[in-house]
């Protein structure tokens, strides 16, 4: 791997074509509940019911539905971005989705839940690819520790919040 002096925290794979990645790791989340009560919550079908503004269009729903296969549609930045859940494994507590903003960025997310008392903790890792040099800005300006991190506390909080109530954290809260 080469890293990349034109943005840093970014490292370049050289072969047909150059890949700019940037991968987050070991953020450990935690949920008030246990991780087999949070891992269905984590799919297409059911995000939506305890993360406000999340509406996918599911063009197949994968086993179980919004599981394993399933396929979605977002319209959320950096623009019309597919999705496939390629893990669902309730055994292991994981589940893995690859997204893909096409010209722009190929995304892998990789979720691993683990039971901690009374509730559990998550380990989120994103694995970011440019597809461009359209893909390249989004990283160097769109896809921050700040804005990442920003991203997970608030996840955490609708999830608690949807965990101890049954609905959605109110918007702006």
């Amino acid at each position: 791997m080469l890293h990349s002096p034109v943005h840093p925290g970014l490292t370049a794979a050289r072969g047909r074509s150059e890949t700019w990645r940037r991968r987050y790791g070991s953020r450990d989340g935690t949920a008030s509940s246990s991780a087999r009560r949070v891992l269905p919550l984590l799919t297409a079908a059911r995000e939506g019911e305890w993360l406000e503004g999340w509406s996918p269009r599911v063009v197949d729903p994968g086993e179980p539905p919004g599981g394993q296969g399933g396929v979605f549609v977002t319209e959320t930045p950096p623009g019309h971005t597919v999705w496939v859940m390629t893990v669902y494994d309730p055994a292991a507590l994981r589940v893995q989705y690859v997204r893909v903003t096409p010209g722009v960025v190929a995304v892998v997310l990789d979720i691993q839940l683990e039971d901690d008392g009374p509730g559990c903790r998550a380990e989120i890792v994103y694995t970011y690819s440019a597809l461009s040099g359209a893909g390249e800005d989004y990283l160097a300006d769109d896809v921050t520790e700040e804005r990442f991190r920003a991203r997970l506390v608030h996840w955490e909080r609708s999830l608690d919040h949807y965990l101890a109530t049954g609905r959605r954290l109110p918007a702006g809260e």
